[in-house]
């Protein structure tokens, strides 16, 4: 793919920004990439791919497997947007504020639900400098204008679009929110050389996401270890203000789950465990507040063993892997 005219200048742009002041720590990384996210189970498809499909392809091929988007929102979107693969300028826009996360059902928003979200973080510079890239200035729903050249990229509002705290009264509410979904576009399909970080916001989800990838996709191992191989437990890619599993761990005859303390969405949920060896399956069912850390026994015909666990909340997947039997080490005097 050949490059823009003028790349230089897009490069030298996301330089100054990045060394912007008021980006402040928490942000100062925010312009070295461009941001897809999605549900854990479509991010194990886009990495045994290889590639990141639009909208459409991925429905023409069958390769989404969970649709995190709002059916309102995307009914209201040109049709032409969907032929592209959109990528974000920020992590955390509204859109995921309301859908990140696993929720009751009756605490859902907007009609859309990611209960396990990974992030694609995509090199900045080498997306932007593509012929074929373009981008936002806000929320393509909204507008579906779609700038090209250095000159509008230098012009695009990063105060507005990288907006990261409470709206103050006197400030457009409005026009905050639709600079924060601005969005640089890739017809089709965009391969995978630019992925430099797959994020999780635990090493749960990301155990879910390598069982996912084991169990699924093992005859596409070589394509999606490459992209296994760059990946971070960084919740500071997500809101992390709802319910999801921070650790799942074994010890002698139980399993200890430690849930999010922090969720504003605590349920009770009807929780459903999945006990899975070699030779059977077995299930257990409660009801708890997902806001703590609970330690579960093993059931009969699990203990002498490895086996697989998985967590569903309600309807949602909240974690599945491995749980291997740990023998302990004998040492000889």
């Amino acid at each position: 793919m050949g490059a823009k005219p003028h790349a230089e200048a897009i490069r030298l742009r996301l330089e100054e920004l990045e060394a912007e002041s008021w980006l402040g720590p928490e942000r100062s990384s925010w312009p070295r990439y461009l941001y897809h996210v999605t549900d854990v189970q479509n991010a194990a498809s886009i990495l045994a791919s290889g590639r990141l499909l639009s909208r459409k392809r991925a429905s023409d091929f069958q390769e989404m497997r969970n649709d995190n988007a709002s059916q309102s929102v995307i009914s209201a979107t040109d049709d032409t947007v969907h032929d592209y693969v959109r990528l974000y300028f920020r992590p955390k826009t509204p859109t995921f504020f309301h859908n990140e996360g696993i929720r009751r059902i009756s605490d859902r928003t907007m009609d859309c639900h990611c209960p396990i979200p990974v992030g694609l973080l995509f090199d900045s510079y080498e997306i932007l400098s593509r012929s074929d890239s373009k981008f936002s200035r806000g929320n393509l729903a909204s507008d579906n204008t779609l700038y090209q050249s250095a000159a509008d990229f230098a012009q695009l509002p990063f105060p507005l679009i990288y907006h990261n705290r409470a709206i103050y009264q006197d400030e457009d509410k409005q026009a905050i929110i639709f600079h924060r979904h601005a969005e640089v576009v890739v017809p089709n399909e965009l391969p995978l050389d630019s992925l430099r970080i797959v994020a999780t916001r635990s090493s749960a989800e990301l155990t879910t996401l390598r069982t996912l990838l084991l169990t699924r996709y093992s005859s596409q191992r070589t394509i999606w270890r490459q992209g296994l191989s760059k990946t971070n437990v960084a919740p500071e890619f997500f809101y992390c203000r709802w319910s999801f599993i921070e650790n799942v761990q074994r010890d002698g005859d139980s399993i200890f789950v430690s849930f999010n303390a922090d969720t504003e969405s605590p349920g009770p949920y009807d929780v459903r465990l999945q006990w899975k060896n070699t030779k059977s399956t077995a299930t257990s069912i409660a009801k708890l507040t997902a806001d703590r850390s609970y330690q579960v026994r093993i059931p009969d015909g699990f203990k002498q063993g490895s086996f697989t666990l998985e967590i569903r909340l309600d309807d949602s997947l909240a974690f599945v892997g491995p749980m291997a039997l740990i023998r302990p080490t004998l040492f000889h005097g």
